[in-house]
C-alpha cells in the first residue's frame, strides 16, 4: 500500500506541473480517505495482515511525571545531545529565513531558552517535543 500511495504521489507532482489548478486538491489527505476506506472495505488488516493502528482513546492523556531512571540517563546521553544540536540548528536556520524576509533580529539566546522549556514542559503533558521538524 506504502509503494502504491508513494507512487500516486510522485504523479500527482508530475500532474501538478501540467495543471496549477491540482495543487489546490489535498491529494495526501484524498489518499488517505481512499486508503481508509480500501482497508476497511476489502479487510486487509486479516486477509492480507496490514497493520493497523486500531482503537485510539478519546481524551487527553493526564498531566503526569517523565518517567525517569537513572541507569539509561549514561545511553541516552550523547545521543539525546546529538538530537538536540541538530534540532536547534534545524530551528535556527527556520527562524533565520523568516527573520531576513521579513527584515528583523534574531536573539539565538531567547530562541534556545524557548526550546528547552517547550520540550521540558511538554514533557509532563506526554506531548512531542516542538522544533523545526
Amino acid at each position: 500500500m506504502a509503494v502504491v500511495t508513494m507512487v500516486l504521489l510522485y504523479g500527482y507532482k508530475y500532474l501538478c506541473q501540467k495543471w496549477k489548478w491540482l495543487k489546490l486538491v489535498p491529494f495526501a489527505f484524498v489518499l488517505v480517505m481512499i486508503g481508509t476506506f480500501l482497508s476497511w472495505y476489502f479487510d486487509l488488516a486479516t486477509t492480507e495482515g496490514l497493520r493497523i493502528v486500531g482503537e485510539i482513546p478519546s481524551g487527553l492523556p493526564p498531566i503526569s511525571m517523565p518517567p525517569f531512571e537513572a541507569k539509561g540517563i549514561l545511553e541516552v546521553l550523547l545521543v539525546s545531545m546529538a538530537i538536540a544540536v541538530i534540532s536547534y540548528i534545524t530551528s535556527l536556520s527556520v527562524v533565520n529565513k523568516y527573520a531576513r524576509d521579513k527584515n528583523y533580529k534574531v536573539d539565538t539566546n531567547q530562541e534556545l531558552i524557548a526550546l528547552g522549556l517547550s520540550c521540558v514542559v511538554g514533557s509532563f503533558f506526554s506531548s512531542f517535543a516542538g522544533s523545526a521538524r
